[in-house]
């Protein structure tokens, strides 16, 4: 690491329809970065989701870690194929004491941490699974999807 080298996370913008959104972040080669996993807002509330995280060139960074809202406590949560480390995160969890309310804004559901390799950008992908984004009733959620950019110096 350089001593003028500072790792960042840029905020994000607000969003004109409910969107799932990963952070974008600066770091150095050496260096943990943590980035979250937002939902703008759901309006009708909300009871789980299922995401993919992609890192789309783990000679940048990997995934490392990740790290649900204490919300959805670790008996509501439930991650499918994670092997850690690696370039893809499968998220499943769900909000089984309703604590996402109809209206929550700027929900973290949860927190990527990523080691960084080497200097260059990557694209950090979400998609999502087949359970999508959930709505208090249990109905898909129409979301839109915004992944991050991670830049290494």
């Amino acid at each position: 690491n350089t001593p003028s080298c500072t790792k960042s996370v840029d905020p994000l913008p607000t969003f004109s329809a409910p969107t799932l959104a990963l952070e974008s972040g600066n770091g150095c080669v050496g260096q943990t970065i943590m980035l979250n996993i937002v939902l703008s807002d759901a309006p009708n509330g909300f009871s789980g989701f299922h995401a993919i995280v992609t890192v789309d060139d783990p000679s940048i960074a990997t995934i490392t870690n990740v790290q649900y809202n204490s919300l959805l406590s670790p008996t509501n949560v439930l991650t499918l194929l994670l092997t850690l480390p690696a370039d893809e995160a499968v998220l499943f969890a769900a909000d089984v004491g309703t604590a996402i309310q109809n209206g929550a804004t700027d929900v973290v559901l949860a927190t990527i941490t990523l080691d960084v390799l080497s200097v260059g950008q990557t694209q950090l992908d979400v998609t999502l699974g087949s359970f999508g984004v959930q709505e208090e009733d249990g109905s898909i959620m129409v979301v839109d999807l915004v992944g991050g950019v991670l830049t290494v110096n």
